[in-house]
């Protein structure tokens, strides 16, 4: 992979990762677009991976079934509880 400056780098399994999250018109976009301007700093495409996630949760929540397993697996009422703030 090459940089910016045309320079080849490397990546292992113990490159630094950053992962910016927050609410759709916060901000990230302008962060992501700051970092991506260091020589030094890749910043990808925006994704929508946590709103999905989100969305997911929240059809398992509409199956009993579904949710007796995130019980069973763990998920506590007070992820349950953002899950519903932020449909």
């Amino acid at each position: 992979m090459f940089g910016k400056d045309g320079k080849s780098q490397s990546y292992d399994r113990l490159s630094p990762f950053i992962f910016i999250g927050g609410f759709p018109r916060s901000g990230t976009t302008l962060i992501r677009a700051m970092l991506d301007a260091h020589h030094d700093i890749r910043c990808g495409e925006e994704t929508r991976v946590v709103p999905r996630i989100l969305q997911l949760a929240a059809q398992w929540n509409r199956s009993a079934k579904e949710t007796n397993r995130l019980r069973e697996a763990g998920l506590t009422d007070q992820v349950n509880q953002f899950i519903k703030l932020t449909q």
